[in-house]
């Protein structure tokens, strides 16, 4: 039976929800930047080619990867809002400059832009760690991993549509305007002191690298080389028998399957290990590519879409958990960008073994990296114990590396 209470336990936490909506905020221009950057080169005032216009949103989005972790490790050492004070100033000279900016400049300084975008992400993984108890953490992350898909649904479009009826210049200006507003609002907030475990366990840098956090790393890139490759498959898959016109009703039920599935699992009294919810993700995964038929597809589809809100939470969650405190701004940006990294692979992956081979090899493909990510983790993440129940995590990693939990007195 569905537990609704639980969301609204997890909202009604003092200060929570205001972080929950704000890093909601903060991932709208995220998600509409390479659009708005992509359109502003191409048709605005540079007139520039598409190949110049994918340098920009390269150079742009390479800022972000470089500068997430980087952002992490000063949080955790000067604390969250310098890091937004810094993004807020950098973001409204960047945006405020762009229509005045030779191509060059404009180029080079979208680096420089990215490396200071402040991940909602990172902000809301932050917030549960600080403020939900960690019996309704899974439930925070569910919540949070159900909300990612608005602005990837909103922003786009809503970009699109005011470029072309206000023209491209008022669309980099109202980005840039909702990065400094939500960075900014953010920037006024406290965040609470992140929970410290007892006896005040810590880590330096090497436990970001603990052989704990490296499976859950490795298990949040194949659900992100699956969900994107599977969009791939899917298109390629459509186009072979002349049905591209369904692929958007087939994506449009995964992507309610997905919510219904992250809505169930937040509402559950605890979390589910990450190992077995990524290696099912695969499995049923690999079974859609046997018939090219919008019909089948719908429904082959659902089992794994159902699961993806799921194996995103669960990992968060596992992240959080296996970091130190005092590096667990550092740990959550690095899980960020084994996400953002990882989706990028997908879809070359699926398109390159779809040319050479078919639709069924291809989401076999990409359904067997869920699976074999999942049980190359499956030993290594078996101490972690669902939220909600009285055991906990031993605290000694099997490269000896502390981890940020309680030690289980049974063991």
């Amino acid at each position: 039976m569905l537990n609704v209470g639980a969301y609204r336990r997890v909202l009604s936490l003092p200060d929570f929800a205001g972080f929950l909506w704000l890093s909601l905020l903060l991932r709208v221009p995220n998600v509409a930047a390479p659009t708005v950057l992509t359109l502003y080169t191409v048709t605005g005032a540079h007139g520039a080619s598409f190949g110049a216009a994918g340098l920009v949103v390269a150079l742009w989005t390479t800022g972000m990867a470089v500068g997430s972790p980087v952002q992490g490790w000063f949080i955790d050492r000067r604390g969250f809002r310098p890091v937004l004070v810094a993004a807020t100033l950098v973001q409204a000279g960047f945006w405020g400059c762009v229509l005045v900016m030779p191509f060059p400049v404009f180029a080079a300084t979208a680096f420089i832009s990215g490396l200071f975008v402040v991940s909602g992400r990172t902000v809301t993984h932050l917030a549960i760690s600080a403020i939900v108890p960690e019996d309704s953490s899974h439930t925070a992350f569910a919540l949070n991993s159900m909300l990612t898909g608005v602005p990837l649904l909103v922003a786009p479009a809503v970009t699109v549509v005011v470029a072309t009826q206000a023209g491209t210049s008022v669309a980099v200006l109202g980005v840039g305007a909702v990065f400094v507003l939500s960075c900014a609002s953010l920037a006024t907030r406290e965040l609470p002191s992140v929970r410290r475990p007892a006896g005040g366990v810590s880590g330096g840098i090497r436990s970001v690298l603990s052989g704990k956090l490296a499976m859950t790393f490795t298990c949040v890139a194949a659900v992100g080389v699956m969900t994107t490759g599977s969009d791939v498959a899917l298109l390629a898959t459509l186009k072979s028998v002349d049905q591209t016109a369904w692929a958007g009703v087939v994506m449009a039920v995964c992507a309610a399957s997905s919510m219904l599935g992250g809505f169930i699992y937040g509402s559950r009294e605890r979390g589910w290990r990450p190992a077995p919810v990524v290696a099912l993700v695969g499995l049923f995964m690999i079974p859609i590519g046997i018939w090219a038929d919008w019909r089948w597809m719908i429904v082959a589809f659902v089992p794994a879409a159902m699961l993806v809100s799921s194996a995103f939470s669960a990992t968060a969650d596992a992240a959080a958990r296996l970091a130190a405190p005092d590096m667990r701004a550092t740990v959550m940006s690095v899980y960020g960008a084994f996400m953002t990294a990882s989706g990028s692979l997908g879809p070359p992956l699926a398109g390159v073994v779809y040319d050479l081979g078919s639709h069924q090899i291809s989401f076999l493909v990409i359904g067997t990296v869920g699976v074999l990510a999942g049980l190359l983790a499956w030993r290594p993440l078996s101490e972690l114990t669902p939220r909600g129940s009285a055991e906990n995590l031993l605290t000694t990693d099997p490269v000896g590396l502390p981890d940020a939990i309680e030690p289980n007195p049974g063991k």
